[in-house]
């Protein structure tokens, strides 16, 4: 019985600690939880995710980390988010891509932490009283708070922002997959990808610094208009990737670009642009992810790209017809001047 229940502990590790309450000794029970991660993730992003010494890219790399399959990950819980150890809701922008970022690249078991929004760090639950915690509830879209003011006392619902769902469906299309494509666009820009040709492929793009970039990025990904799940749950901010795996796009400071087979346009079934849950810095951000990677023009330029492919493949097949033309008209003159040659009796 007990060999079917899943089980995870939280270890934390510290090197103060006597060895034997260190991580290692719980592998043989379960999964264990990896606090260097949190504590990477946000020295990363406080800084540079390029950093050769505490960047994205490190992550999960040294041996003395818990293994992958072993490991418990997260970008903050309920005790590091109030002890100034790691990112939290009250870091905006970089809290956000910091899961993506943990979502999308393949170490541990990540988590999404769902708490409620504070300003004392002894601040009870919403609506807790000495004996009891009522049931979380989160804007809907027929109540008359359309978005998260993020007002102390009332529930983040995390699991319902918009890039948090377009990840999580990121995460399930690309497991079990290697990283692919890792490449530095700059200070505090990456780009990433996950799986090769096949199913299972994605990509994120990173913009953790204070300005808007455009970059052209390097993917795994097949020809075609994918909807960026980072920004909008109706495919309103998309990209194209042409036939050599680039895609075009500018990324408004804070933001990131998420794409996967899964998710392309027109099979796609995602939903409303925004969620009632999400919080209101978030929804003017998404609001300038769509007016820089409108869904539209990414559907002219990959269009624009198949009639050029069509094109030469017209000029090609007209150049081999008139190639074949001339080996005729070649054969026919050399059989010509052979009879011409030939003696008669």
């Amino acid at each position: 019985m007990a060999g079917s229940i899943f089980f995870e502990q939280e270890v934390i590790g510290s090197a103060s600690e006597a060895k034997e309450i260190q991580p290692a000794r719980y592998l043989a029970t379960g999964k264990v939880s990896e606090f260097n991660v949190n504590a990477r993730l946000k020295q990363a992003f406080d800084g540079d995710i390029n950093s050769a010494s505490f960047g994205l890219e490190g992550i999960g790399s040294s041996a003395s980390w818990v293994p992958s399959g072993k490991a418990a990950v997260w970008v903050t819980n309920w005790d590091t988010e109030r002890n100034g150890s790691a990112l939290t809701y009250k870091d905006g922008a970089q809290y956000l891509l910091a899961n993506a970022f943990l979502l999308a690249y393949g170490y541990g078991q990540p988590h999404v932490f769902s708490g409620y929004y504070f300003s004392n760090a002894d601040d009870g639950a919403p609506g807790a009283t000495d004996d009891a915690v009522p049931d979380m509830t989160c804007p809907s879209a027929d109540s008359s708070e359309s978005v998260n003011t993020e007002s102390s006392g009332t529930w983040q619902c995390t699991q319902r922002w918009t890039v948090i769902r377009g990840m999580i469906g990121f995460h399930n299309a690309v497991a079990g997959t290697a990283v692919t494509d890792w490449k530095e666009y700059g200070e505090n820009v990456v780009g990433f990808g996950r799986g090769k040709a096949g199913a299972g492929v994605g990509y994120l793009a990173i913009n953790n610094s204070d300005t808007s970039v455009t970059r052209t990025f390097s993917t795994s990904l097949p020809a075609g208009v994918y909807c960026n799940v980072y920004a909008s749950g109706d495919c309103s901010a998309a990209v194209s990737v042409k036939s050599d795996g680039t895609f075009e796009a500018t990324l408004p400071a804070g933001s990131a670009v998420a794409i996967h087979v899964g998710a392309e346009r027109g099979a796609w079934l995602g939903g409303q642009r925004t969620d009632p849950a999400d919080p209101d810095w978030f929804v003017s951000s998404a609001a300038a992810m769509v007016g820089a990677q409108p869904a539209d023009h990414a559907q002219m330029v990959m269009d624009e790209e198949t009639v050029e492919a069509i094109d030469e493949a017209n000029h090609s097949a007209g150049l081999s017809v008139l190639v074949m033309a001339g080996v005729v008209l070649l054969i026919v003159v050399a059989g010509r001047v052979r009879k011409s040659l030939v003696k008669p009796e």
